[in-house]
């Protein structure tokens, strides 16, 4: 039920967006992105996901707090969505603090 809600609420969500696109525009923009900045840009990003989670990773590790790598990795991934979603750096630390 819970994987079922939250599937309605992404897709509520993408409609509203769209909906408030100027899909036309978004088209044009695709058609012309260079497809391996796109895959470079892809790589930078994630890669950069992978080493804030191994920061943490680390620092929890000295403070005795033992917390599987790939639960970490979705809670960065988590984290930063909601600090894209709501205003201020404070979002993300927020997240992390409440998983």
């Amino acid at each position: 039920m819970k994987v079922v809600l939250r599937l309605l609420v992404a897709l509520l969500l993408l409609g509203w967006l769209f909906s408030r696109m100027d899909l036309r525009a978004l088209g044009e923009v695709i058609r012309q992105a260079s497809l391996p900045h796109l895959l470079l840009s892809f790589l930078v990003v994630h890669a950069a996901y992978f080493l804030l989670t191994l920061r943490w990773k680390v620092l929890l590790d000295r403070s005795a707090v033992r917390i599987p790598f790939q639960d970490l990795l979705k809670l960065t991934y988590i984290s930063h969505f909601a600090g894209y979603l709501l205003p201020g750096g404070f979002s993300i630390d927020a997240v992390r603090g409440v998983y």
